[in-house]
Order: structure tokens, then C-alpha cells, then sequence
């Protein structure tokens, strides 16, 4: 099972301080009922607390290019000073692939679906876009039900104990505790390039420059309210996305960053 894998890769390669797996949670659905699920793995190492989503799919999933935009993504943290709370930070990156939920994903001409693998019957760019963003909403929601965990408590007490105990000293600690959300997948990924040439009247992509296998990206979606049981921050809400054959290496990526 890619979770096994997943959890091993977490485990042989990573200090981390707590690692769960199945770790069960509750959230609300659109008609405001309460819905009971588990979140497939949950990690800390540091100051950051990873919240993974395992994800076999049969298509190979790509991410387009953004066009003249600048290179960001949005960073979710608890800060636990006095009048802290929760936060979003962006940040500018050459270290990450970045593509937009709000960017053109369709191909008129079928000779441009080379990148999706072939499922008799099925529009495969329709389906494909719906996979990835299915996925995206989930953990999403994962990520925000993690924060009223018994789990996330006991991290904060812990960090307010250590504030407390260290007020008054020299000593300086980062008061922040970021929260990633993330998705594992077994499938290739691949990142298009494209011109503002390529686009048509209707905004559909009839063309591209280049479509490049990549390690992982990050997933942005604009607009999207963060939604807690303290407060609702509307921004920018960043996913990361790896390929398990990277998982490693990718994780260290984001260890480098920081608020």
C-alpha cells in the first residue's frame, strides 16, 4: 500500500518528535453535519507539522504554468505569543514548482492528451482536473479539522510551556508552529509551460511550450477561508504535492522554510 510506504520513507529518514497514522478527525460538510474521517499520516519534525494525504490515482497529473505571476505560495502557522493566533505568510520561492487553482487546465485538440493515460469512455482532461482537485479540497478540509485535535492541543500547550519557562532569559525560541498540508501520489507529474499566445478567445489552451516531469509542485488556491473553531483567515491556501520516489527529498525542501 503506497501509506506504508509512505509511513516507512517517514520513518527511516525523518526526526520527527510524534508520528501518527490513521489519525481520526471531524469536520463539517456543506450541510453543516458533523463527518468523522482520519487524516492518513500526521508528522512533526521542529517547528512544522506535516498533514499527509496518500492518493492512487490511474491518471498522471499536471500542473500548468502561471503566466506573468509572481512565484509564491502561502505559509499557515500558529503563532503563540499573546495576541498571536493563527496566520498565513507568503512567501517568494525558486525552489518550488507553483501553479494556480484559477489557470486554464483544457486542451481542445485530443493530440495534446498524450500526457494522460488512456481510460476508454472517460473525458481524460476533465476527469484528470476533477481527480487532483477532489484530492486538494480533502485535505484541505483535513488540515483544518487537525487543528482542533487533541493532538494540535497537546502541541500547544507544550509550546506556550516552553514560552513561559523561557520569559525573562536570553534564550530566543520561534514562537510559530506551521501546519503543511500535503499530498503523496504514486503518479507521475508533470509541469506545462505555456504563452499567452496559446490561449484562445474562450481562455482554452490550444498550445504549450513544453510539458516537463517534475518532482513535485505547490498547489495554490485563492480565496479559500481557512475555517477553525478560533477564527477564519480568507488568503491564499498552499498544497504541497510529491511524487513518493521524492517524498524525501522534498520534505527537506520544505524543512528550509520558515516564518
Amino acid at each position: 500500500m503506497l501509506e506504508n510506504r509512505v509511513w516507512k520513507i517517514i520513518k527511516d529518514n525523518v526526526s520527527y518528535h510524534y508520528l501518527e497514522t490513521r489519525y481520526p478527525i471531524q469536520y463539517k460538510n456543506i450541510r453543516d453535519e458533523t463527518v468523522r474521517g482520519e487524516i492518513d499520516l500526521v508528522f512533526g519534525m521542529g517547528n512544522k507539522n506535516f498533514i499527509l494525504e496518500c492518493k492512487r490515482t490511474d491518471f498522471v497529473w499536471l500542473f500548468p504554468k502561471p503566466v506573468e505571476r509572481i512565484k509564491k505560495f502561502n505559509l499557515m502557522y500558529y503563532d503563540f505569543r499573546p495576541n498571536g493566533g493563527l496566520k498565513s505568510k507568503t512567501q517568494s520561492t525558486i525552489d518550488f514548482k507553483i501553479t494556480w487553482n484559477d489557470i486554464p487546465f483544457m486542451f481542445k485538440s485530443d493530440s495534446k492528451r498524450l500526457f494522460i493515460k488512456k481510460v476508454d469512455g472517460v473525458d481524460y482532461v476533465k476527469t484528470c482536473r476533477r481527480d487532483v482537485h477532489d484530492h486538494l479540497i480533502q485535505v484541505l478540509k483535513e488540515t483544518d479539522a487537525f487543528l482542533s485535535t487533541e493532538l494540535f492541543r497537546t502541541i500547544k500547550q507544550k509550546k506556550m510551556m516552553e514560552i513561559k519557562e523561557l520569559s525573562g532569559t536570553n534564550m530566543i525560541m520561534n514562537p510559530n508552529e506551521l501546519i503543511i498540508p500535503m499530498i503523496v501520489t504514486n503518479t507521475e507529474l508533470y509541469y506545462l509551460d505555456y504563452e499567452e499566445s496559446h490561449l484562445n478567445s474562450d481562455g482554452d489552451l490550444t498550445d504549450y511550450t513544453s510539458i516537463k516531469a517534475i518532482d513535485g509542485i505547490v498547489y495554490n488556491f485563492s480565496d479559500i477561508p481557512i475555517n477553525t473553531t478560533e477564527k477564519q483567515i480568507d488568503s491564499t491556501r498552499s498544497i504541497f504535492i510529491t511524487n513518493v520516489n521524492q517524498l524525501k527529498k522534498f520534505i527537506h525542501l520544505i524543512l528550509d522554510q520558515d516564518v
